[in-house]
């Protein structure tokens, strides 16, 4: 028979030998057995933190004495936290233990969650016993200290910081909303930022809070609100005192080449800090503020009409419905990068502030004709073209959509200027001869710095490229050089780093590889 004891009393002396009394099927067994207690009492010295959220796991260090007499080993170790409920009943929640240091007397373990309340702790060790952890208490609770600001604009998209304890660090873990009756007719706030001490969240946009009072709450996930006195989260209000929109436009600005959106009002912010505008739901830039007027770089949009949300300290502003129909942009041409380019082809980025994401445009010279092989507008303002293979003479290029012709919008027209002759100092391939898994390229002015080498044979990309020198590239395919039947050009491409789009092709079509399939005859 093996038992394991519970805490004796505290006035037991150590030292003191007792007597066990062993009963079984309640008949009380006689026996001489005796066992004494130990000299020593060692203690658990703290937790860290001694406090953790209701729903989220969370780990915590766990100090004992420095003395301790024993190794410390996972398997040799046990925790729980218990606490005494209403109706008299124990709740009891084992602790896993995930680490421990035993040159520090420490272990770490993982507390999974529990109904908020004040725990008891309780460790044993396999060999010690239990550890003394009179007084030692763990704290399971979320609680709201302060909310910033406690009144918000009638029409929502107000900011709120909600300081606290044990909030979760994913955005969902704590969703939050200002209540007027219960769940009933509640606004959302929607998260924006969370960690363990603070949150922010964005009111959602309403028709009229006007006279409405409310109470934030903060949920943890769906099993509970977090604790918050009635004077921080109770009394929540709405105010019509706000900043007023009395017109909006689109303007360009010569000097950033940028499209810009001025409001002109009456009370609007001088400082920029706490105004914001999304396009899209896309950030764009304060610029400047004054009482009367407040401008935003466009830096990212979805239309050429622009329908921008725009928010203030109080929130959502008096006379938003100027920015709601929509103000109209158009594509600005401003620069070309690089401004000079292989005859072998060049990959080259034309800034186009205005351009949306997957319009179709193209790109022309100076005579209106079309210097690209394929044009692609992967993102507000970036036009990608593949110029073709040809000399173009210097000149300044124009972006063609439609019937419309949009020449250089910059004060500067030589940014805009491009060419691509015979005989420039860019990457060309002179030869190329293959092996079983690589072909090796051969030419001049190839790059060794600043770019990195592709190569393509038969629509297959090389596994590695290396530039060995400024005339020599080695490209390999690990699983062989792909077969052809007849002799194809293999393409080299020097793309720039930084992610700038810019590539310059080093083909050169007189220049081919043979590599057809051969059979050995067998006898």
């Amino acid at each position: 028979m093996k038992c394991e004891t519970g805490a004796f009393d505290l006035t037991t002396a150590p030292g003191t030998t007792v007597t066990p009394v062993v009963t079984i099927n309640g008949q009380t067994i006689t026996n001489d057995l005796t066992f004494t207690l130990r000299n020593e009492v060692k203690s658990s010295t703290g937790l860290t933190p001694n406090s953790a959220s209701p729903v989220l796991k969370t780990p915590i260090d766990v100090q004992l004495e420095t003395s301790f007499p024993y190794e410390l080993k996972k398997e040799d170790l046990q925790m729980w936290v218990y606490r005494t409920k209403e109706d008299n009943t124990t709740l009891t929640k084992q602790v896993n233990v995930v680490s421990v240091n035993d040159t520090a007397k420490s272990f770490k373990v993982m507390f999974g969650g529990a109904e908020s309340a004040v725990f008891n702790v309780k460790i044993r060790h396999a060999t010690f016993g239990l550890i003394k952890t009179e007084n030692m208490q763990l704290t399971v609770e979320s609680r709201v200290t302060a909310v910033s600001p406690r009144t918000a604009s009638i029409y929502g998209g107000t900011i709120i910081t909600i300081t606290g304890t044990n909030f979760g660090t994913v955005k969902t873990d704590n969703p939050v909303q200002i209540s007027y009756n219960g769940g009933v007719g509640s606004t959302h706030c929607y998260v924006l930022t969370t960690m363990a001490t603070q949150i922010t969240c964005q009111l959602d946009e309403i028709a009229n809070a006007n006279g409405d009072t409310g109470t934030l709450i903060v949920f943890l996930k769906t099993s509970e609100e977090a604790k918050c006195a009635d004077e921080v989260c109770k009394d929540f209000t709405f105010t019509s005192a706000l900043p007023e929109i009395k017109a909006a436009v689109a303007q360009w600005d010569e000097t950033s080449n940028t499209w810009e959106m001025k409001l002109t009002g009456l009370g609007l912010p001088a400082s920029t800090a706490s105004s914001s505008m999304t396009i899209g739901g896309k950030a764009q830039t304060a610029k400047s503020g004054s009482s009367t007027e407040a401008v935003f770089t466009i830096t990212d949009a979805d239309s050429t009409t622009v329908k921008a949300k725009v928010y203030f300290e109080q929130g959502k502003p008096e006379g938003h419905s100027f920015l709601d129909a929509g103000i109209a942009i158009t594509p600005k041409f401003v620069s070309v990068s690089p401004n000079a380019g292989s005859v072998g082809g060049t990959t080259i980025v034309a800034n186009v502030q205005g351009a949306i994401a997957g319009s179709t445009l193209d790109i022309t010279d100076a005579a209106g004709q079309s210097i690209c092989d394929k044009v692609t507008v992967p993102s507000y303002g970036k036009v990608v073209c593949k110029t073709k293979k040809q000399v173009i003479a210097s000149g300044a290029l124009k972006i063609s959509s439609g019937s419309d012709t949009i020449e250089c919008a910059s004060g500067d027209n030589s940014v805009c200027i491009y060419e691509q002759t015979e005989g420039a100092t860019f990457p060309k391939v002179t030869g190329a001869a293959t092996t079983g898994s690589t072909i090796v390229f051969s030419g001049t002015s190839f790059y060794t710095s600043g770019y990195s080498a592709v190569a393509i044979f038969n629509g297959i990309k090389a596994d590695t490229v290396v530039a060995n020198s400024a005339t020599s590239v080695t490209a390999t395919w690990n699983l062989g050089v792909p077969i052809v039947a007849n002799a194809s050009v293999p393409h080299l491409f020097f793309v720039q780093d930084g992610a700038t789009g810019v590539e310059f092709i080093a083909t050169s079509a007189t220049v081919t590889v043979v590599n057809s399939l051969t059979v050995a005859s067998s006898s």
